[in-house]
This record gives structure tokens, sequence and C-alpha cells, in this order.
């Protein structure tokens, strides 16, 4: 989505390009709050700390590469801090964290 939105609904896309296997797993992880450091493939979502991820893609089977698309439900306006994640072959893949201000 653009850097600002009104919508408490945005979508999200994101790629994982990777044609070697299929996913176990991808989302988005979000908060309120910033979680701007580096994370390796060792950091899984739990360890990450951020408050919502979506849900869309969690379990199961995706053939890659491939384009996901996830709506984030949020409570209310405000700056939210995003990042995808994938789980390829057993290793935590994290995009960098992106900024979305909601009005």
């Amino acid at each position: 989505p653009p850097p600002d939105s009104s919508s408490l609904t945005p979508q999200i896309s994101w790629r994982v390009s990777d044609p070697s296997t299929n996913l176990i797993t991808t989302a988005i992880y979000y908060d309120y709050l910033s979680t701007p450091s580096a994370l390796l493939t060792s950091d899984s979502p739990q360890a990450v700390g951020y408050q919502f991820h979506t849900s869309d893609y969690s379990l199961g089977s995706f053939p890659a590469p491939a384009t996901f698309i996830a709506t984030l439900p949020l409570p209310h306006s405000g700056t939210i801090y995003y990042r995808a994640h994938a789980n390829l072959n057993g290793l935590n893949l994290w995009s960098p964290e992106f900024t979305l201000r909601l009005k």
C-alpha cells in the first residue's frame, strides 16, 4: 500500500522468489511498535515479538516463486511497522521493516 492510508484493513502483497522448494508458511508480521533490527534465519516469528500477523498462508505447502496477498485487520489508526516472513527449508527469511501510516 502507499505509505499513508485511510483504511483500517489495508491489503499487503509480497513476493517469495526462491524457486527451490515449497513454502511451509509465509505471513506479514506487524505492530504499532518498530522492530528495526536486522533479523537472522534463526529468528523465529515468536522470538521477534510483533503483536499481529496474517494467517492466510500460515499452514500448508505453497509453491514458490509466488506473490501473496493478505489483509491486515487493524484495531485503530496510527503508524504500523511490518515485514514479510517466509519459512523455506526450515530457515526464517525476513524482509526489511516497512512503515504504513493509517489516518
